[in-house]
């Protein structure tokens, strides 16, 4: 039961599968870890070599099959395991009888599983990092600390991360610290109090495009699916107070739809919503057709894709086929999830707001000097 609690971290998806980049990803780091790239583990590590007969003397060696099995997946970066396999790592890590890997506890691996999921969410560019300001604005609207307060923090933080960023490691111990409230200047914070005002922080700001520090309902109403829900949340919040959120009334906002308080809407993720309001907000830009479809062919053109996606989806004859949004969805999520046949991973959205964003710069570059206001 434990081993399928910790194996349900690392399959964020519900897909029964575990990545194994995502389980070296929680290993890495820990403490006597060794091993976690995704080179095979030396003979002399008491692991096995590249070659599979000598694989196959190794497991039978240790009277197990199982383990010349799960090796041989750890060994790809692209590698998946099932529970069955993933429940053979998680004994043998355990007993610390992995070959290559120290023993770890199920409790710490877990713990370092979520915490990935969590940096990786926060890391919103990929680069390894979350700002230190950011956290401490995080902390300051979570604990309502005053402006003495906040500065005290800001100063404790900016000691300990002198960069101005924080890496995984340092998010670990940031972490922990919150979560005993060791952290000077600030109580007892959970970290994922934190990562929800972070993430709401942020898409609060791309819906408020002025900078005015407020937003109305309508901005991300059409994400909901459909006009019953939209007039449903917009009813339930006039009733409150209006169509127009400062970040405070969003907020409140945000935790009634998660706890499906909105009558007729349901429990939703802000974060799914803003998902979808970034994606209509780039299908609009995008597509080309007067019934609001967008051709396959025209999307990779759009997105200056490379010859070698072309190509896959012309071998499935697809690049004639028409696109609504929700199709259009789905397109994207598969492409970013790798789930495309012949195609590797690509962010169609970012792609897709850089050419956009780039095509609107040479628009207002060629308009007259009278026009461009």
């Amino acid at each position: 039961l434990k081993i399928l609690l910790v194996s349900n971290e690392f399959d964020a998806g519900e897909e029964g599968k575990i990545s194994v980049i995502a389980l070296k990803g929680a290993l890495q780091g820990m403490e006597g870890t060794s091993a976690v790239s995704g080179a095979p583990v030396a003979e002399d590590q008491g692991g096995v070599s590249g070659n599979a007969g000598e694989a196959g003397e190794a497991s039978a060696s240790e009277g197990d099959a199982a383990l010349a099995a799960v090796l041989d997946i750890l060994a790809k970066e692209d590698g998946v395991l099932s529970f069955a396999e993933f429940r053979t790592v998680a004994q043998r890590l355990c007993a610390g009888t992995l070959p290559g890997f120290s023993a770890v506890s199920l409790v710490a691996l877990a713990q370092r599983a979520t915490l990935k999921r969590s940096f990786g969410t926060l890391d919103e560019d990929q680069r390894g990092l979350i700002d230190v300001a950011e956290v401490a604005n995080a902390l300051q609207g979570v604990q309502s600390l005053d402006d003495e307060a906040f500065s005290k923090v800001l100063s404790v933080l900016q000691e300990r991360y002198p960069s101005g960023s924080i890496n995984f490691e340092s998010f670990v111990e940031l972490a922990l610290a919150l979560h005993s409230g060791k952290l000077p200047g600030v109580a007892i914070v959970e970290l994922d109090e934190l990562s929800d005002w972070i993430l709401d922080r942020r898409f609060f700001d791309k819906c408020d495009e002025e900078s005015e520090g407020k937003i109305d309902i309508s901005v991300f109403g059409e994400a909901f699916g459909g006009a019953e829900p939209e007039n449903a949340l917009m009813s339930f919040q006039i009733e409150r107070g209006g169509s127009v959120l400062d970040f405070t009334q969003f907020r409140e906002l945000a935790k009634a739809l998660k706890a499906g308080l909105v009558p007729d809407v349901g429990a939703i993720d802000f974060a799914v919503i803003g998902a979808r309001v970034e994606l209509k907000q780039v299908f609009k830009k995008l597509h080309l057709e007067t019934d609001g479809t967008i051709h396959v062919k025209e999307l990779l053109q759009a997105i200056g894709d490379e010859a070698s996606i072309t190509k896959a989806f012309q071998d499935a004859a697809v690049l004639d086929t028409a696109l609504d949004f929700n199709d259009f969805s789905a397109l994207v999520y598969a492409m970013k999830q790798g789930k495309v046949a012949g195609v590797e991973k690509v962010d169609v959205i970012s792609l897709a707001k850089t050419v956009v964003e780039k095509a609107l710069e040479e628009q207002e570059a060629e308009l007259p000097a009278d026009e461009e206001s």
